[in-house]
């Protein structure tokens, strides 16, 4: 009686969206290289719902990254992108890693993704993270499926014919430089974001420019829908500037997360996490970070109107991971500077 045959290829055997998960898992170049191993997984790649495109993403001699002969990878990089976007199919997150360079620029970036779009392709999440400040590009504003979108160090200058995004439901701006009017237009055709991501500084764009005024009030009257807001010190600088009244003009029924970098040196600030505080009835978890120029103690004490109008439990920590919230708790972590 002869010996059954084991099948080693366990992982041949896996349904097809556990594969596709497994590829995004490795480097773009690596799961490209998989199609050879079997016929089963010449295609595989094609599906993948991610795609990660970084500035290391093609191998050059060290000798050939800078100068002139930097275009060798410039060219190598872009062709790359290109191929893989040309022959890859169905809903896509994509994220550009650290692309945009000295030899990389905005506008090839363009001419790849508007041939991608043309090929009736769609784009669901968009990551772009840059080293250094660079214009967004122009063709991102054409991805009209866009559902999440994560920028990190970039300037968003809205192009005229810009219509919005109209399934877009989560927004994550990091050390993002964009005028006030500039993310008021933004959002005005973004109605159904439910969460919010502000952290950062600008260095170039001054946010709010002479005879602006761009607050929390404004802010959230074109998120209506909005389920979690994580506001940073900068941003909440600027978005308290004025004062806030005791409460918002319209609840945030659906807000359910609130995250807030709070200077307890400025009443603005204070008033504005009260406010936002008492106009959120079904909040559910709840992060102040809290910083200042005098002792821990004195802070406590200015935050006992926070404690008085909302009942919850106060539990205070020297880490402040959002992850670790649990409902029903307000953290705190306060530092001094």
């Amino acid at each position: 009686m002869k010996p059954q045959c084991l099948n080693l290829d366990k992982i041949s055997t896996l349904p097809e969206h556990i594969i596709e998960y497994i590829l995004t898992l490795m480097p773009i170049r690596d799961a490209f290289r998989t199609s050879i191993l079997s016929k089963r997984w010449r295609y595989c790649w094609r599906t993948m719902p991610k795609l990660v495109f970084t500035d290391d993403m093609v191998t050059v001699p060290s000798s050939c990254r800078c100068g002139p002969c930097g275009q060798l990878n410039k060219y190598k990089l872009l062709d790359a992108i290109d191929h893989v976007l040309s022959l890859h199919n169905g809903r896509t997150q994509l994220e550009f890693n650290c692309i945009i360079s000295e030899h990389v620029t905005v506008s090839e970036i363009d001419k790849i993704i508007i041939n991608y779009l043309a090929n009736g392709n769609n784009v669901t999440e968009m990551t772009f993270i840059q080293d250094v400040i660079c214009k967004l590009p122009v063709s991102f504003y054409s991805l009209e499926d866009l559902e999440s979108i994560y920028f990190q160090r970039c300037e968003i200058e809205l192009p005229s014919n810009f219509n919005g995004f109209s399934r877009l439901t989560s927004l994550t701006f990091v050390s993002v430089e964009v005028s006030a009017p500039m993310l008021q237009q933004f959002l005005s055709k973004c109605l159904l974001i439910e969460d919010i991501y502000l952290n950062g500084f600008q260095t170039v764009i001054d946010f709010a420019p002479e005879g602006t005024k761009f607050t929390f009030v404004d802010l959230l009257q074109y998120v209506p829908l909005i389920k979690g807001l994580f506001v940073s010190k900068y941003y909440m600088k600027y978005l308290s500037a004025g004062g806030m009244p005791r409460t918002l003009p319209n609840s945030l029924v659906y807000l359910e997360c609130l995250f807030l970098d709070v200077c307890l040196m400025e009443q603005n600030e204070i008033s504005a996490a009260l406010c936002l505080i008492k106009s959120s009835p079904t909040l559910e978890q709840i992060s102040i970070l809290v910083y200042m120029l005098l002792l821990i103690v004195a802070a406590l004490c200015n935050l006992a109107d926070i404690f008085t109008c909302f009942l919850i439990r106060c539990v205070i920590m020297r880490s402040c991971l959002f992850d670790q919230l649990r409902p029903n708790f307000l953290i705190l972590k306060a530092t001094q500077i």
